[in-house]
């Protein structure tokens, strides 16, 4: 079973790992693929997407068989007017109905 679970502060090792991987993020290829996300900007982050969401912006890691697999989020945005989703599925959990799963949630 899948579920949308909160990362605490000490779980953006999981993050950083997604980031990454080169398999995980070749959708990203063209816009650059890997992202940094260095230790030093975790506090940052952390702050912006979970504890000072503002009600305009989610963010879960997905965890099946008590690990993590993936991340869903989604955030306003002003351009656009409106809401903007992702789910990241780490590339050796894909293919295993996560992702349709994490939209879901």
């Amino acid at each position: 079973m899948l579920e949308a679970v909160t990362p605490t502060f000490a779980d953006m090792w999981f993050r950083e790992s997604l980031l990454a991987d080169e398999e995980t993020m070749s959708y990203n290829h063209a816009w650059g693929g890997t992202i940094p996300f260095p230790k030093e900007n975790w506090q940052n982050w952390y702050d912006y997407w979970i504890i000072n969401h503002e009600n305009r912006r989610y963010y879960r890691y997905l965890k099946a068989e008590n690990r993590f697999v993936g991340e869903v989020a989604y955030h306003y945005d002003p351009e656009y007017d409106g809401y903007v989703t992702n789910v990241i599925i780490f590339s050796a959990f894909r293919g295993k109905g996560y992702g349709a799963q994490g939209k879901r949630l």
